[in-house]
């Protein structure tokens, strides 16, 4: 339990509000003010308190996948060559961990651990047995919208795919 100072009238204000001010009467006028001024913001429309503090993602695309951030987390992302995006999952960390797509090419899974993974991404979900890998024959543009997608695999550490629009 917080400990907690009288300011008067019934009233019990945590002892943080007094830490500055000191229990002095100024004090206790200066933040019974500083609370008036915050409820009354609040309740004109001033300050929105449920207002969201995240960069709005793009609006969905019917039939695409929407993504799940505008930039990779993971810093750097490099340009994928050839028509196939192969992703190698290494007990620790995907090789790579990020990767920049076009829209014709295509995702290859290869599964290096000794027991099987669970991997999705979009519409597809799929095992990748070990030791072994798993391609998916479409295209990310068919499935994907344009923005970064994490490939869900269980049990652990998946890459991030940032399919730039053309």
């Amino acid at each position: 339990m917080p400990s907690t100072s009288s300011a008067g009238d019934g009233v019990r204000l945590p002892r943080a509000m007094f830490s500055r001010l000191g229990p002095t009467p100024a004090g206790r006028k200066t933040a019974a003010g500083g609370l008036l001024l915050l409820a009354a913001s609040i309740a004109c429309g001033v300050i929105d308190p449920a207002a969201p503090a995240t960069i709005p993602l793009p609006s969905p695309t019917p039939g695409l996948a929407t993504p799940s951030s505008i930039e990779p987390a993971a810093g750097i992302c490099g340009e994928a060559e050839g028509s196939v995006v192969t992703i190698a999952l290494h007990p620790d960390v995907p090789d790579p961990r990020c990767a920049i797509v076009r829209p014709e090419q295509v995702l290859e899974i290869l599964n290096d651990r000794d027991a099987p993974r669970q991997v999705s991404i979009g519409p597809f979900q799929f095992e990748v047995p070990a030791g072994s890998s798993y391609r998916v024959d479409r295209a990310f543009g068919s499935y994907l919208a344009p923005g970064v997608h994490l490939v869900q695999v269980q049990p652990c550490c998946g890459p991030e795919l940032w399919l730039k629009a053309p």
